[in-house]
């Protein structure tokens, strides 16, 4: 069971690109909530030059009637991101929601980010929570509910934490852009 503090602030992050057929190819990814406008998410997930940027809140179920679609105003992706090209190093973006779709947003939290109150190292954190909507197995389906799981640390510098499964099980597609949630004291962190 995935309760609301276990990855707190996490939306679905869908950007879409118009195809010739009057079709819409969309992309699968996470984002969270770091202040009143703003959500941080991968670079990768937003840097392909798509016609919009939406995100869905409003229930852990993305089929429920409770899903709200805010659309994202503007994207800014880290300026050393490259992609495949430097091994996605400096992959995250943030992303901008106006004002007036802030009551869309009103049952999502704003996380904390960035800091423990101790240092962040792997003597203190042993492990850190994942999570999204992310493919059920290798070509499976994408899930329609919230799944998280928890990731043993490894090694943490200041460009990289390393994390390893449990079992096997471990993000997969879809799941890219979402939270690396630390307990801090009993406080959930956003820490990458």
């Amino acid at each position: 069971e995935i309760r609301a503090r276990d990855l707190p602030g996490i939306v679905k992050l869908e950007p879409e690109r118009d195809l010739p057929n009057l079709e819409v190819s969309k992309g699968h990814c996470s984002a969270t909530r770091i202040a009143r406008n703003w959500f941080l998410s991968a670079a990768h997930c937003v840097s392909n030059n798509y016609d919009r940027i939406n995100l869905k809140a409003g229930s852990e179920f993305l089929s429920s009637e409770l899903i709200q679609t805010i659309p994202v105003d503007f994207a800014i992706c880290h300026d050393g991101f490259v992609g495949r090209n430097n091994q996605f190093e400096n992959d995250i973006a943030l992303l901008h929601v106006e004002e007036s779709q802030l009551a869309h947003l009103s049952e999502v939290p704003i996380v904390s980010w960035g800091m423990t109150a101790v240092p962040f190292s792997t003597v203190r954190f042993s492990a850190a929570r994942v999570g999204g909507w992310g493919l059920k197995s290798f070509n499976g389906e994408l899930n329609d509910h919230l799944q998280k799981m928890e990731l043993d640390i490894l090694h943490i510098d200041d460009r990289l934490i390393r994390l390893t499964s449990r079992a096997g099980r471990g993000p997969c597609v879809g799941d890219s852009g979402g939270p690396l949630i630390v307990e801090d004291g009993g406080k959930p962190v956003l820490m990458g």
